[in-house]
């Protein structure tokens, strides 16, 4: 099977919630930087404000937030005058499946942030 058919409003639901959940995600994953952040900044302000000679660190890169990719596709959804849409196995696995291109180095990037 090469392409499939589906009805609009099923699949902006599910993406709807997909993006709920990936917003969520993200928000905990950045609540964890960010506290990381604080605790890091506050021990090199400490190291320097006592002369210890306190080597810098800074952060390694933020949590990634791909919402803005729900947001067009659900934008491009709900403008759409087609009740049914043809997806190909790829874009059907990204947009019905939550499995995007960027997921798996998202969850990686994200994990370490999220239990803290």
């Amino acid at each position: 099977m090469r392409t499939v058919k589906l009805d609009k409003d099923k699949l902006l639901e599910l993406v709807k919630k997909n993006r709920a959940g990936h917003f969520t995600a993200f928000e905990k994953a950045f609540s964890g930087y960010r506290q990381e952040c604080i605790e890091v900044l506050e021990l090199n302000l400490r190291g320097l404000r006592e002369n210890k000679g306190h080597i810098v660190r800074f952060m390694e890169n933020p949590p990634e937030d791909h919402t803005s990719d729900y947001d067009r596709l659900i934008l491009m959804l709900e403008m759409s005058v087609d009740q049914i849409v043809e997806l190909d196995a790829r874009t059907f696995a990204q947009y019905a499946q939550d499995d995007w291109d960027w997921k798996e180095q998202w969850g990686i990037s994200n994990s370490k942030y999220i239990s803290k």
